[in-house]
């Protein structure tokens, strides 16, 4: 009993100390800062040190001396770190916590330009250190961030950031580093000094750290690692001031000299510094691969900050190399003192570095806090900033690659949607991601993620020597000289009178006969006399069969040979396979080939059973079950290999079914199994499954073309490569082709009346003709290979086919239909369709669009399109359209944007008009947005797509004035006026009432009201271990329900700024003006106990209201009357006082400032008079949730307007809410 007496209550310790008792100041006084006891301190609190060995005994005596000039990789220094040293520098800076910045001097800058020399002599291996990236660059200063989250840890969040300034030491030098750092450089930091005299103890947790937050310490002494040097590199301006450089594929910054300028059609040669590339953010030395997960799960709650861009610091301008870039695609045609071969290989290195950098690489390496997080659709929502001075617009793009960084985990994902926010200076971005990301991301609870651009995938550059070392009669090289000015391969069209092309009949069910031109082009293709056939097929002229019967024609002729596909799209990639599902009674085995990363990110309807992923899964499965025989030349690796493929995911096998091969090494050798990275040994397992699975008909995007590595094996046999849309190929992309599979014949397939490669603005000049060019055109106009026309048109309707060959194919189209096989919809929608012999119609839009940063959007439009839609949708007559059937092209991706958003979800396509090429619809519906016709809507090949997507109808809404004066509109115009198709705006669905604008305005704005939960007010023990039981979640969402709505509502909007209002968005419910902004239920008015927890009512306003006589709630009247009547039992009691005990701050104050010296009757009599005022929540056990939410719902009137209450509750919420306010 004694020692039980005398035995120490660790809570009331605990109290005592958090009290600031007598003992507790005496142990604070006499905490032990020694070495020895903070690195012991340290090793413990430390939530990384659980996974490695024990800390070594510091002992002076240890002494390995080697010289850091030996150290030829950055990689090897940081390898040699470990743990215990990270252990020692966290220990050695309570040390310094009383060492000010103060105390040392500021160093001058230097006036010379050179750099810092990087090597230097210094013994690490009994040094403390720790090693941080800069990662900002300020006018005075760097913040600098630790490489590894050892070093703090969760518990040391002031060794996160720290700064470099003017009195920062740098080993051997006595002036500052100020200007001579790069972003990237890795710093081997030897001791730090306080920025300001606030106490260290205890130090900010490291979850709460960010390279805006105030940071604590300077560094004091440091060394600046080997760099990363590129001597000679070879690059040219972009628009933007970065330089496209040779051999890269991403984009690096440049410190311009003062006196030169920039000139886009010159090539410099510079010298660039290249970031190292960390490959983890922890230490290596744990034991096991468990060690190792767990390791890893806990770094990636830390916000990881991306590699920064090189950076071309020192340049001069060749004349030379410029010379040879200005001559160009006349390489072999003109006289010039150089060899055409290097004028043409270095013509197509930078163009392909130049494409490569625009659409695969980062414009922008920067890390941004996401704000205004939602998710819904497989899509998710957020914003970043847009500053003045360094905005993001221009540089955050649709179909950008990006990762998202947060709760644990980081996603994988592509901006849809961009819409920039002038309002608040934002950049509304919809990005969508896979399935298995949707599900883990969670925006509640105010956790906080991050974004930034994807780095670059690996591609296959063109070497140095491609065209020299070249085979001259190879098909390939052959090519390259003749679309670099060399010798015409064109031969005389094939006479139909003298040689007569043979007939093909594509063999579906039914069979389906070629017609004259499609068989002239299968004929050529396959005949292999040219080494490239031109396909000209305009829209509609059943190219895509044209392709599959060439494919299959091909195999015929060569057994066990291979064909490649190129499309420019997945959607087009699609199209191919399901036509080639028609096949019946062929050896046509299709491959699609798509990465498994990119493949997760696909939507469902870009999905086939023929994908590489599942092909591969399928094949691996099939050999490890034994119905693959696999003989006695499979190699034990390749036997680990596919074994750690379904390790890795044990749900797509069943251990025993295993084959006796592989279940002897699954049993003796799972260990080591384990331990194979999968991921980056894709290529192996594609060439297994293509040794034992082959495939001859591969599918690829031009894309995904440009990561398959060179020398793939499985791919030796290619004999014909078609490319598909083949006026929009980037011109460096098909040499890459022709350089990897030199033998090939090849068939380039599409209509130069149609859209040219897509370009961003970034590339112009001579980058923009090398890289992307326009292959096609150029090859039919100086006529270099020979060409077989397709004029058959199969897609649209007759008088749609004749109206677009007068104006863009000088009258040449032939219709392959009749009128009733495309005007069925027209016939059986007469209450749409005015006149069914007519497939156009024109609906007046007199709204004028308005600017959404460089783009135009119109809300009027965006009305006529949902009703539009919606009629198209109805079943009339015995007839319906499917929402696949419809799609809505826009010309401006601000009205895109808005589009997508309120047709999400649903089968309907909206895009630009690029997007839709080589996509068709049964209906469509043409957005023209702006009053005025903007000269890129009068160009021939942009109109032609939009107007040729529609097999029956096409519906164009537009300025009708504004039409009339425009080019090529004036015709289109004036034939609808002609056939009675300009429809009446003052009948539905064409019709547009002011209250339906209004009502969308009052969606937008309560939409746009919304604000993501401040981070800051959520538990760093939710964050970081998520760990809490479900009432302590719900406490804190009392909390942030309560004390953030009036002391943070202003800062939240600060930090979180919400949607623009220029933009209204879809929402199901129409938000009360009553409501506050702020809050996410606009009912909220209506409840006085809400509004006294939320602080923004007084007790007279609860009282007022109380004498009003009107129930919290009037769909739960009659229960409320029910449980006012009824006397509180002691258990409702109790627990009405347990909710009001865990209930908000600013509630809690409020009632001691009301009743402080009350008894505790008094407070149970309270309660009792306050239970009619309480909602049902409150007043009602926790069982009663059902309940609860439904009274929640405000009832419809009969009109269905949510704003209308049959209670007149709303506006007797209005008088109280305005008494209250005088």
């Amino acid at each position: 009993m004694k020692n039980n007496r005398n035995k120490k209550n660790p809570v009331t310790e605990k109290l005592a100390k958090l009290a600031g008792g007598g003992n507790a100041r005496k142990k604070v006084r006499e905490k032990d800062y020694s070495f020895q006891a903070c690195r012991k301190s340290e090793y413990h609190e430390n939530a990384f040190s659980r996974f490695y060995t024990l800390p070594r005994k510091y002992d002076k005596s240890i002494r390995v001396k080697e010289d850091a000039e030996n150290l030829h990789v950055v990689h090897f220094e940081l390898r040699e770190y470990k743990h215990r040293d990270a252990i020692d520098f966290a220990a050695k800076t309570w040390e310094w916590r009383n060492d000010s910045n103060t105390n040392q001097s500021i160093l001058p800058r230097s006036a010379d330009r050179n750099l810092l020399p990087t090597k230097c002599y210094y013994t690490f291996y009994d040094s403390i250190r720790a090693y941080y990236r800069v990662i900002a660059e300020l006018e005075d200063k760097y913040i600098l961030m630790a490489c590894h989250t050892n070093l703090h840890g969760f518990h040391r969040g002031d060794l996160c950031f720290v700064e470099v300034t003017d009195r920062t030491i740098t080993k051997q030098y006595g002036f500052s580093v100020i200007g001579k750092l790069f972003l990237g450089d890795i710093v081997s930091v030897s001791k730090l000094s306080k920025i300001n005299n606030n106490p260290l103890d205890p130090p900010p947790r490291a979850l709460k750290m960010n390279q805006e937050s105030e940071l604590i310490w300077e560094v004091a002494e440091m060394r600046v690692l080997e760099r990363n040097f590129k001597e000679r590199v070879v690059f040219a301006f972009m628009k933007t001031g970065l330089a496209i450089v040779k051999g890269f594929n991403e984009a690096m910054k440049v410190v311009f000299n003062e006196t030169d300028s920039i000139n886009f059609d010159s090539l410099y040669i510079g010298h660039a510094f290249v970031p190292v590339k960390l490959r983890y953010k922890f230490l290596e030395g744990y034991y096991t691969r468990e060690q190792k997960l767990e390791v890893m799960k806990r770094s990636s709650k830390f916000v990881s900050c991306p590699s920064a861009l090189g950076t071309v610091y020192r340049y001069q301008f060749s004349e030379k190399l410029t010379d040879q870039f200005r001559i160009g695609v006349d390489a072999f045609k003109i006289h010039h003192k150089f060899y055409p071969e290097d004028v043409t290989e270095l013509c197509a290195q930078m163009g392909q570095s130049a494409v490569l950098t625009i659409f695969d690489g980062r414009s922008d390496s920067r890390l941004f806090l996401m704000q205004n997080c939602e998710k819904s659709d497989n899509v998710i929502r957020f914003s970043i900033p847009n500053p003045f001075k360094y905005p993001t617009e221009g540089l955050w793009n649709c179909n950008n690659r990006i990762k998202i960084e947060g709760y644990e985990k980081e996603f994988d994902g592509t901006i849809e949607t961009v819409l920039p926010n002038e309002k608040d200076r934002l950049l509304q971005i919809c990005a969508r991601v896979s399935k298995e990301s949707m599900k883990e991301i969670d925006f509640r609870y105010g956790r906080t993620y991050v974004v930034y651009q994807r780095e670059p995938r690996e591609a296959s550059f063109l070497k140095n020597g491609f065209l020299k070392d070249e085979a001259s009669w190879s098909n390939g090289a052959r090519i390259i000289r003749t679309l670099y000015g060399g010798k015409s391969q064109r031969s005389e069209v094939l006479d139909y009178s003298q040689d007569p092309i043979l007939s093909y009949v594509f063999p579906s069910d039914p069979p389906v006969p070629l017609n004259k031109y499609q068989n002239q082009y299968v004929q050529m293709i396959t005949s292999r006399n040219y080494p490239m056939v031109l396909g000209s097929s305009p829209f509609g002229c059943g190219k895509s069969m044209t392709i599959v019967m060439a494919a299959i024609t091909a195999l015929k002729k060569s057994m066990g040979s291979q064909q490649i596909l190129v499309t420019q799209s997945n959607y087009a990639s699609v199209n191919l396979i399901d036509i080639a599902r028609k096949v019946k009674n062929t050896d046509l085995k299709i491959l699609r080939y798509v990465s498994e990363r990119n493949w997760k990110e696909l939507p469902d309807q870009c999905k086939t059973e023929f994908d590489k992923p599942v092909w591969v899964e399928t094949t691996l499965r099939r050999l490890a079950y034994g119905e693959i025989p696999h003989g006695k030349d499979f190699s034990v690796r390749d036997v680990d290999l596919i074994l750690a493929y379904f390790v890795r995911t044990p749900k797509k096998f069943l251990k025993d079914l295993l084959c006796e091969l592989f279940k002897n090494r699954y049993s003796k050798n799972i260990g080591e199994i384990c331990t194979i990275p999968v991921s980056k040994r894709e290529k192996e397992l594609f060439e297994i499954c293509m040794k034992f699975n082959k495939r001859n008909v591969i599918v690829i995007t031009a894309d995904t073309l440009q990561s398959v590595p060179r020398g793939t094996k499985g791919m030796e046999n290619v004999i014909t490569i078609q490319i598909d849309e083949a006026c929009q190929l980037p011109e460096c992309t098909l040499i890459s082709l022709l350089v990897q599979f030199p033998n090939a014949n090849y068939g380039l397939i599409g209509d130069i009346q149609q859209l040219p490669p897509y370009c961003e603005d970034d590339l112009n000049g001579k980058l923009k003709e090398y890289g992307i060019g326009n292959t096609m055109e150029r090859a039919i106009q100086q006529k270099m290979f020979p060409e077989a026309i397709l004029r058959y048109v199969y897609r649209c309707h007759p008088k749609t086919t004749e109206l677009l060959s007068e104006l863009f194919y000088d009258g040449k189209l032939i219709s392959g239909v009749q009128e009733e096989q495309r005007n069925e919809f027209m016939r059986k929608r007469p209450d749409i369709w005015p006149n069914p012999e007519y497939p156009l119609i024109c609906v007046d839009n007199k709204d004028k669009g308005y600017k959404v940063g460089t783009s135009c959007a119109n809300k009027t439009e965006k009305l006529l399109v949902k009703q539009i839609v919606q009629s198209l949708m109805e079943e009339k007559n015995g007839y319906k359209l499917h929402p696949s059937d419809i799609g809505v092209i826009s010309f401006y991706a601000a009205q895109t944007t808005l589009l997508i958003d309120s047709f999400r979800g649903t089968q309907v396509k909206c895009g630009t008009v690029d997007a839709f090429q080589g996509s068709e619809r049964e209906v469509i519906v043409l957005c023209c947005t702006n009053e005025k016709i903007s000269e890129f809507m009068q160009l021939s090949n942009r109109l032609n797509v939009a107007m040729s997507r529609a097999r029956q109808a096409t519906i164009v809404i537009g300025n009708l004035k504004g039409l009339s004066e425009a080019k090529y509109w004036t015709t289109i115009l004036k034939r609808a006026e002609e056939n009675g198709c300009v429809v009446d705006t003052n009948k539905p669905p064409f019709q547009v009432v002011d209250r339906q604008l209004l009502e969308m305005d009052k969606i937008g704005e309560g939409r746009q009201e919304k604000s993501n939960p401040d981070p800051e007010e959520i538990s760093e023990d939710l964050r970081e271990a998520g760990k809490d039981t479900k009432k302590e979640m719900n406490n804190r969402k009392e909390n942030k329900r309560g004390q953030g709505r009036k002391d943070k509502g202003a800062e939240k909007k600060s930090q979180n700024p919400g949607p623009s209002r220029q933009e209204p968005s879809e929402s199901n419910e129409i938000h009360p003006k009553t409501a506050p902004s702020d809050d996410k239920n606009p009912k909220n008015d209506q409840n006085p106990q809400r509004n006294r927890r939320r602080g923004g009512r007084n007790r007279e306003a609860a009282t007022t209201k109380k004498k009003l006589e009107i129930p919290s709630n009037p769909v739960n009247s009659t229960e409320n009357k029910e449980n006012e009547a009824k006397p509180i039992n002691p258990t409702e009691q109790n627990a009405q006082e347990a909710l009001m005990k865990t209930g908000d701050s600013k509630q809690k104050n409020m009632q001691k400032q009301r009743g402080r010296n009350r008894q505790k009757t008094d407070k149970t009599g309270d309660l009792e008079k306050n239970a009619v005022e309480k909602p049902s929540e409150l007043a009602a056990p926790s069982n009663e949730k059902r309940k609860r939410n439904r009274g929640r719902r405000m009832p419809r009137n009969k009109k269905g307007d949510n704003n209308q209450d049959p209670s007149g509750l709303n506006d007797e919420m209005k008088n109280l809410n305005a008494a209250e306010k005088k």
